[in-house]
């Protein structure tokens, strides 16, 4: 009988240290998670905010230039592949708008 509630004992001691690795091991995956969700919520973001910005930029100018002249700014967003693409982008439409006159907004931060 001695040996059977020592038995029970250990057991149970067992299984609550292992309920205890269990539940750091969840809370740290639910942390670990909630980052990851909130990285991909923040890189989404700043992508709409990106091409909202851009968007806003082109209409301003639409009125001002030509309908093949729009497509082709439009194009060149569409191939566009990093930040250096970005960045010539931007500066070119810059130079554009200046050329016709136009004060385009600031740009957005992601």
């Amino acid at each position: 009988m001695f040996l059977f509630v020592r038995e029970s004992a250990a057991r149970h001691e067992v299984t609550r240290k292992m309920s205890r690795v269990l539940d750091v091991a969840l809370s740290f995956l639910a942390i670990m998670l909630s980052l990851v969700v909130l990285i991909l919520f923040s890189l989404s973001f700043g992508v709409m905010e990106i091409n909202a910005s851009f968007n806003q930029r082109l209409a301003i100018m639409a009125p001002a230039i030509s309908d093949k002249e729009y497509k082709e700014w439009r194009a060149q967003w569409a191939k566009m592949r990093g930040q250096r693409d970005y960045q010539a982008l931007v500066s070119a439409m810059e130079k554009r708008a200046a050329d016709l006159h136009i004060q385009l907004p600031e740009l957005r931060k992601p």
